[in-house]
């Protein structure tokens, strides 16, 4: 095949740009030869280039809330040790990789060193730290990267929320009715059941929901609220802060009414207790909580009524 000029010019570049990519992965080499000598074959000696470029082909964490939970969309910043401008290397997202929920994952992190011949020439130092409108930590994470290993944190990042005025939480229970007698005890989901929560924020306005339990006997709210004095928990008696609470979460006052069959019936036969886990024993049809703004959704005990048969 004879190329035209132009076309011997286009491979030439092309070429030359494969060339130069791949020499940009490596230092400088010099050989010095004693001379050519004319009309003979001439070898030069191996050429041994030392690698300048190096890469893990992937970094992994997590980032949690204080309650150990795993948190999506959180902002993650990865710096490299040896680059010199105030930027940020590598910037991702958290979320749920393999199952696991507030996992961050940096692919394919590169770097050069120009003293390839040292014995840290594969290693590289990194900083892995949250930069997110919402929330926030109060340490960075430090690693030591290698050439062509995946790394994995061992330690988890936590975060805390930044300081915040509005909050909001899902709150998720189940009503079950509970049969015992001389057979053994026999449990079974109780749909149809209205539930009613109450809760009362900061400017005193007093709150109603309503739900009904689904098939499963399940039920759930969406509580919002305003707090411009948070770290509390709102709508309890003589509300004071909290050091449970972390930073940049509050609390709320929150009360659950079932309805019948979830109420007092002492008097019926067969006799019915009424059990509602974890509530007040004078209050035998509501109970009382106290929702936390960094747990959600915030899961109530089961409100259970045993019956004894005969």
């Amino acid at each position: 095949m004879i190329l035209t000029k132009k076309q011997n010019t286009d491979q030439e570049h092309a070429v030359s740009a494969e060339s130069l990519r791949r020499f940009q992965d490596y230092t400088d080499a010099i050989v010095h030869v004693r001379g050519v000598i004319s009309d003979t074959l001439n070898v030069f000696p191996d050429i041994l280039l030392d690698r300048a470029a190096f890469e893990t082909p992937e970094i992994t964490g997590r980032v949690v809330d204080v309650s150990g939970e795993g948190i999506n969309g959180i902002r993650v910043e990865l710096d490299l040790a040896s680059t010199t401008d105030d930027a940020e290397d590598y910037v991702t997202t958290t979320a749920t990789i393999n199952d696991s929920v507030g996992t961050y994952r940096f692919p394919n992190v590169s770097w050069r060193d120009e003293a390839p011949d040292s014995a840290s020439a594969d290693t590289e130092s990194a900083t892995v730290t949250i930069d997110d409108p919402d929330y926030e930590s109060a340490t960075s994470l430090q690693l030591l990267i290698t050439s062509d290993q995946a790394v994995e944190a061992a330690d988890s990042i936590v975060v805390t929320r930044k300081p915040r005025l509005d909050f909001s939480v899902t709150v998720q229970g189940r009503c079950i009715n509970r049969y015992t007698s001389s057979q053994g005890v026999d449990e079974n989901a109780a749909p149809g059941i209205e539930v009613t929560a109450t809760y009362k924020t900061e400017d005193g306005t007093l709150h109603t929901l309503y739900d009904q339990t689904d098939a499963g006997g399940g039920f759930s709210f969406f509580i919002q609220w305003t707090d411009d004095s948070p770290k509390d928990f709102d709508g309890f008696t003589d509300a004071l802060d909290d050091e449970s609470i972390p930073e940049g979460e509050d609390g709320l006052f929150l009360q659950i009414q079932y309805d019948p069959p979830f109420d007092i019936d002492n008097g019926t036969t067969p006799p019915t207790v009424n059990d509602i886990i974890g509530a007040n024993a004078s209050v035998w049809d509501s109970d009382d909580f106290l929702l936390k703004s960094w747990i959600n959704p915030n899961v109530l005990p089961d409100a259970v009524v045993t019956t004894a048969l005969p």
